[in-house]
């Protein structure tokens, strides 16, 4: 896809890309764009690919104030400049079994809430994005996870270990996985 194909398309709110032959995402090519939540295919592996020869690109989804959740594929290296700067998101999934290269504009710091990342990659993502570190969730390993104002808990161990990092009124939406076999008294007292 080339730099700023998409750029400004405001009334865009999503886009489906299949997997295939798809391996390149220009610079700024949805940058100002309307989607609420996209899924980067595993076959890319330029995201932001830059517009001239060493520059930094990057700028994907720049200003898309409505994306809120984002999903980055296997393939993704780096998050380049302000990948999702400026932008709505809240949520992001990251596929690739090691950390991307993460320049330290690429995400609103201010903004995002949690990182998901694959069972068993937890304490390398923490250490490679340390500014992250607190909202970088492995649910395997970490037993839950924070959803804006959903909280995820899938083993006995994440029934207590939330209480830690999230406000309990911050909570309206409770999904309690196959893994909970008990919950203590007052495990939640205190949600919203």
């Amino acid at each position: 896809i080339g730099h700023h194909a998409f750029a400004d398309c405001a009334n865009l709110a999503s886009v489906t890309f299949e997997e295939g032959k798809l391996t390149t995402i220009g610079e700024g090519a949805f940058e100002g764009s309307g989607l609420t939540s996209v899924v980067i295919p595993d076959t890319v592996t330029e995201l932001g690919a830059p517009v001239n020869t060493g520059a930094d690109g990057g700028y994907v989804f720049n200003g898309c104030k409505s994306l809120t959740e984002a999903t980055v594929g296997t393939g993704v290296t780096s998050l380049r400049a302000c990948t999702f700067a400026s932008s709505g998101l809240r949520i992001l999934h990251l596929k690739p079994a090691e950390p991307p290269a993460l320049r330290e504009d690429a995400l609103d710091k201010n903004g995002i809430q949690s990182i998901l990342v694959p069972a068993g990659a937890g304490g390398a993502y923490r250490s490679a994005w340390p500014t992250y570190y607190g909202i970088i969730f492995a649910a395997e390993e970490d037993g839950w996870f924070f959803n804006e104002d959903q909280l995820v808990v899938n083993s006995d161990e994440g029934v207590t270990g939330w209480q830690k990092k999230v406000n309990p009124t911050e909570i309206t939406e409770l999904t309690l996985g196959q893994g909970v076999k008990t919950i203590p008294a007052g495990a939640f007292a205190d949600c919203a």
